[in-house]
């Protein structure tokens, strides 16, 4: 592991724990992404989702960074096929123009991750975040979220050193909603044995949580609030950026 690499991190975290108030200052060894593709389409995603943009993102974006609306049409001039086509998610890993399209993004791949950094320093300290061994992906994991409705996603991947895997945000929802919904999700993901929680009350857990079909059931409940994803490109993206105040 290239602990040189820029998206290498070293995280100062509240270390919880259980029926102990008092905490104690560690640390966590993060990539942030290791792997480049899926660096590129977080990125590309949800900095041209116009609600995540506004609400999230535009705090994080590099003072030296030109409009982002130039990035976005330097896309459009190769030929982006997220920008073209009604691809979910950007298609970055099978991509023909990867290589090309490297010097047009790297201008919202470094805002994204000074993002990411930030959010996790926050998460860390607040703190929010929870280890647990994931049945599924055999592995100890890491699960945080953020008063911004950011949640971050890393598994080990050597020693002990993380690897971030994904990033996603939930603005339709109130943050209350959100926590119950991400507790569920820990609770069926986890051993229940290895779930460490850094800090119950920052998670909304007033009583040690056992019953994980109790939440399950609360969260099957949960109607889907606020308005639709908001994909990005074109000329009503460039008009968004462009009207913005004070960009």
């Amino acid at each position: 592991m290239d602990v040189k690499h820029s998206s290498f991190k070293k995280i100062s975290v509240q270390a919880c724990h259980e029926n102990d108030p008092r905490q104690e200052t560690s640390t966590i060894e993060m990539m942030l992404f290791n792997d480049k593709y899926k660096l590129r389409s977080h990125a590309i995603k949800h900095f041209t989702n116009t609600l995540e943009f506004e609400k999230v993102w535009k705090n994080y974006m590099l003072k030296n960074n030109d409009s982002l609306a130039i990035y976005i049409t330097n896309l459009e001039s190769i030929d982006c096929p997220f920008l073209r086509f009604s691809y979910s998610s950007p298609p970055c890993q099978k991509c023909q123009i990867f290589d090309t399209c490297s010097s047009y993004i790297s201008g919202i791949e470094q805002s994204y991750l000074k993002g990411i950094e930030d959010i996790l320093i926050n998460e860390c300290n607040l703190p929010r975040y929870s280890m647990f061994f994931s049945k599924r992906d055999k592995k100890k994991t890491f699960s945080g979220l953020s008063d911004t409705k950011v949640t971050l996603k890393a598994s080990i991947i050597e020693k002990d050193i993380f690897n971030l895997m994904t990033c996603y945000v939930k603005l339709g929802k109130p943050l209350n909603e959100i926590m119950n919904l991400e507790v569920a999700k820990i609770l069926s993901e986890a051993d229940s044995e290895s779930i460490k929680w850094c800090n119950k009350s920052e998670w909304g857990i007033k009583i040690g949580v056992k019953n994980n079909k109790m939440e399950k059931k609360k969260s099957n409940k949960t109607k889907p609030l606020g308005p639709p994803y908001k994909r990005g490109g074109g000329t009503n993206w460039k008009q968004y950026l462009n009207n913005m105040e004070d960009w």
